[in-house]
């Protein structure tokens, strides 16, 4: 049975809320049972025999950062699927599939650099496969394109979010370079100590921070997008897209951070993201057109 337009939307809209769900599962829960499983690929792969005290530490707290990212990630798709898509918007339809794909290609490119195949096929193949099915069979109900006329609120938020998708990318891709010396000499004498971690132990760390970049990446190619694609009198759904997905990441990743002792994560990264975010948001809402009433 071929489902309809509307139903497919709904179904989308179920998948981002269920996986915004394990985001937050992941970043509460992940250093519990809910992933022995990835744990135990993970430990096999990058250390030999038990793992330390220190790799461990560094693990619970980058489960934590990377569930608050992927719960901001399915928290901007969510928008587009209840937004835009639910007027058959051709656009939001391209932007879910510009996060879907940077995501898949950016956190499977690092598996397999990393030899983590099992990433992929434990955790990322499910997501791309079920909301990728499910926007393919959305494609023949969309309208065709419509011209766009954008908006300063919105090109803030574009712009900004274009910033963070570097930001991203420097993470995924340089996160133990020069530029990230001060954060990963907090990191390891916060779980190391006064040991001196292994080539195991820090190619893990590489990798746990590249996935983190991929997702956070990721999340703020659909705020681009939305910011440079939607209308001009979509300026208010717009930017509470844009700061919720934002609010729900730093939330998450926040709490996380503090309940194991990441406290330098939410000064150094967390908070001046947040309130840079807050500005950008600020100044979309003074830019923003009210909506016309149809009376001439």
């Amino acid at each position: 049975m071929r489902l309809d337009y509307d139903t497919l939307r709904k179904v989308l809209v179920g998948l981002t809320l269920v996986f915004m769900a394990v985001g937050v599962a992941l970043a509460v829960l992940g250093p519990t049972s809910l992933l022995d499983m990835w744990s135990e690929r993970a430990a096999a792969t990058f250390v030999a025999g038990k793992p330390s005290a220190g790799f461990i530490g560094v693990r619970d707290l980058t489960y934590g950062i990377l569930g608050g990212s992927i719960a901001g990630k399915w928290a901007a798709a969510f928008w587009l699927a209840h937004e835009p898509l639910r007027r058959r918007e051709r656009w939001a339809w391209h932007a879910s599939w510009a996060g879907l794909l940077t995501w898949f290609v950016f956190d499977s490119s690092l598996s397999f650099a990393f030899d983590c195949a099992w990433n992929v096929v434990m955790i990322n193949l499910l997501a791309f496969v079920t909301v990728g099915a499910t926007l393919l069979a959305m494609r023949p109900g969309l309208d065709p394109p419509r011209p766009r006329i954008s908006s300063q609120a919105n090109t803030v938020i574009g712009v900004f979010s274009a910033l963070m998708v570097v930001v991203g990318v420097v993470v995924g891709l340089a996160n133990h370079s020069i530029l990230f010396a001060p954060y990963n000499q907090l990191l390891y004498a916060t779980y190391y100590g006064e040991v001196v971690p292994g080539a195991g132990d820090l190619a893990f760390s590489r990798f746990m921070f590249g996935l983190i970049g991929a997702t956070f990446t990721a999340h703020f190619v659909m705020l681009a997008a939305m910011g440079f694609w939607a209308r001009a009198e979509d300026a208010r759904w717009v930017a509470r897209a844009f700061l919720s997905s934002v609010v729900v990441w730093f939330g998450v990743d926040s709490a996380m951070c503090l309940m194991r002792d990441g406290v330098f994560n939410v000064l150094i990264v967390n908070v001046p993201c947040l309130l840079a975010a807050v500005a950008a948001w600020a100044w979309a809402r003074r830019s923003a057109v009210p909506p016309t009433t149809g009376v001439s």
